[in-house]
């Protein structure tokens, strides 16, 4: 049973990239943070019902069960600054929106726009390789759509290859 199984599928969903893949002591760091926090972590002085997980290696994602306690603008602010203070205690940047994840047969690379461009176009990824969304709000559409294959990404009409007439 993962974190999340005990949360209902409108609870809301922050998902936040490392700019690189995290180090297993830089894990362990960031989960019991990430831990310290949710304990703590209030939204209109209740508490917020919460779980969290790293995964692949690259991306903590917190949930909060708006059923439990409404969550708003000071809630998210909260986890926010949290986040910020994590960026400054570790260095690691979970801010860089434009780094792109990728999962594929040798593991998982994270590149930018360019990046997976020249890998569509030296055929290094294709098509169906997989990507990973990190814009959903809400956990039922993080259960069927955070891996996603390439074309179903925001970025893809970037980076496809030019069709010929």
């Amino acid at each position: 049973m993962n974190a999340f199984d005990q949360m209902p599928d409108n609870a809301m969903v922050w998902i936040y990239a490392a700019n690189r893949k995290l180090l297993s002591q830089e894990q362990d760091l960031i989960r019991n943070r990430v831990d310290t926090f949710m304990q703590t972590w209030t939204a209109h002085d209740m508490p917020v019902k919460s779980a969290s997980a790293i995964l692949h290696d690259v991306f903590v994602v917190l949930m909060a069960d708006p059923q439990a306690s409404e969550i708003s603008g000071c809630g998210i602010d909260k986890s926010l600054a949290f986040f910020k203070s994590l960026t400054a205690e570790t260095g690691i940047d979970f801010f860089n929106r434009m780094s792109i994840e990728l999962l594929t047969l040798d593991g998982l690379i994270i590149c930018d726009k360019a990046g997976a461009a020249a890998m569509l176009q030296a055929g290094t990824i294709d098509e169906t390789t997989l990507t990973f969304d990190k814009t959903l709000t809400q956990k039922h559409a993080f259960d069927t759509r955070f891996t996603i294959p390439l074309t179903q990404s925001w970025f893809y009409r970037y980076i496809k290859p030019a069709v010929e007439v």
